[in-house]
């Protein structure tokens, strides 16, 4: 097992999930958060992270290498494809976190993820253009980290909005700023969630990777 062929060794990709725990339990509403679902929860760091603060966490992936540590250590796991709509149990709160640019159907998993959870924690690398964009593509599917089916793509920020807001969720939040810049570790790229559009038509800056973090809820959340 080395970081070549594992990514989720990586540093940096270890600080992220600690750092998106952290910012996202001092955010949301945490007292009406007891049920958890952690879409394309790869190793599930922020999953465990509610799970630890006193949420019932469900692990949902398309990998089952992925889920076998999890379902090994007694957790609830499901191996399903995204795209399957297949049911899911109901949840106060949805992580859809480094999950949407793996596929080519991102419209397609927000409206997945309303019907299992009035509030969204979604992360995404993101196309460096203003106005509402998204850049199909393919990846490598011999990485655990990248898309089963190998479809992708880079929405960018205003594409984001009309997605959720299609999805049903019509108060959306940006919380991008409050997020640290992590540095690049070996083999990885570091993460920028506070960058400022150059429209450059790339998701990557010097190293990094260009992200947001947004938190939508629908209706009946507040």
């Amino acid at each position: 097992m080395t970081i070549a062929t594992q990514p989720f060794l990586h540093g940096a990709y270890t600080q992220r999930c600690q750092a998106l725990s952290s910012r996202l339990m001092s955010w949301l509403p945490m007292e009406r958060i007891k049920t958890v679902v952690d879409l394309a929860c790869g190793t599930g760091l922020v999953g465990k992270a509610f799970e630890a603060a006193g949420c019932q966490v469900t692990y949902v992936d398309g990998r089952e290498e992925n889920l076998a540590p999890l379902e090994a250590e007694g957790r609830k796991v499901y191996q399903l494809n995204v795209h399957s709509s297949a049911p899911l149990p109901r949840a106060d709160l949805i992580l859809c976190l480094g999950l949407l640019y793996h596929s080519e159907e991102p419209q397609r998993i927000l409206n997945y993820c309303a019907e299992i959870a009035p509030i969204i924690a979604l992360e995404s690398l993101c196309l460096d253009l203003s106005g509402v964009w998204c850049l199909l593509m393919m990846e490598d599917t011999t990485r655990i980290d990248q898309a089963v089916d190998g479809g992708a793509c880079r929405p960018s920020l205003g594409w984001l909005y009309r997605a959720l807001g299609k999805a049903g969720y019509s108060n959306i939040q940006d919380f991008s700023n409050s997020m640290p810049q992590i540095e690049p570790t070996e083999g990885s790229s570091g993460y920028l969630y506070n960058w400022r559009g150059q429209q450059t038509g790339d998701s990557y800056q010097n190293g990094y990777a260009l992200r947001k973090l947004l938190v939508g809820q629908r209706k009946e959340a507040f």
